[in-house]
């Protein structure tokens, strides 16, 4: 038989894995969750035990920072500090502008502004709470990043900026899990 030619090259772009992480989806998060609306607590448990948290708003609606700190004003009223766990706020529909006339755009970038502008208020809020330290957190920025979830459009960054904060956070606890772990025996020590 002759060798199979082709005249399109088969080639695509090889990803290796870096690292993996679990992404938990807490959609429960309403106006009163802290409260034991709907299934308030039972999301709220499971946010205290991640490592990061991001906040995906949807960008389609006029004022999506609102969502932003009705979620975070829901978590600090859960538990002090847990709103500074927030890494990350994905602006999810950023698709949808009602066109691509000049005005809407312009109008669309002002809303990302907006969005980043609270964003870069709650790291500043967080830097003056004490409770903070206590928290992994971007110590930088909180981060916006406009995504089409549907299109799958603008996901690459995420999971960029994802990994680094897992990094750091993993690194971060590995740190307080062996100074614990040199304290607690430490003590033994002083013990016996």
């Amino acid at each position: 038989m002759p060798p199979t030619t082709s005249k399109w090259s088969s080639q695509s772009p090889v990803r290796l894995e870096d690292m993996r992480f679990t992404v938990a989806d807490n959609p429960g998060i309403i106006a009163g969750a802290s409260e034991n609306v709907g299934l308030g607590h039972s999301f709220l448990k499971s946010i205290e035990r991640s490592l990061a948290l991001v906040y995906v708003v949807d960008f389609s609606r006029d004022a999506p920072w609102e969502d932003v700190e009705t979620l975070r004003s829901e978590l600090e009223a859960y538990k002090k500090g847990l709103s500074h766990k927030a890494c990350l706020i994905i602006a999810n529909k950023a698709d949808l502008a009602p066109s691509s006339s000049t005005e809407d755009v312009r109008a669309a970038q002002e809303k990302l502004k907006r969005l980043e502008a609270h964003g870069e208020y709650m790291v500043t809020a967080a830097r003056n709470c004490a409770a903070a330290e206590e928290c992994v957190r971007n110590d930088t920025q909180l981060s916006v990043i406009p995504i089409s979830g549907k299109y799958r459009k603008n996901l690459d960054p995420v999971v960029r900026v994802l990994s680094e904060i897992i990094k750091r956070a993993r690194g971060g606890r590995e740190l307080q899990e062996a100074a614990n772990s040199a304290m607690s025996s430490s003590m033994i020590m002083n013990v016996s």
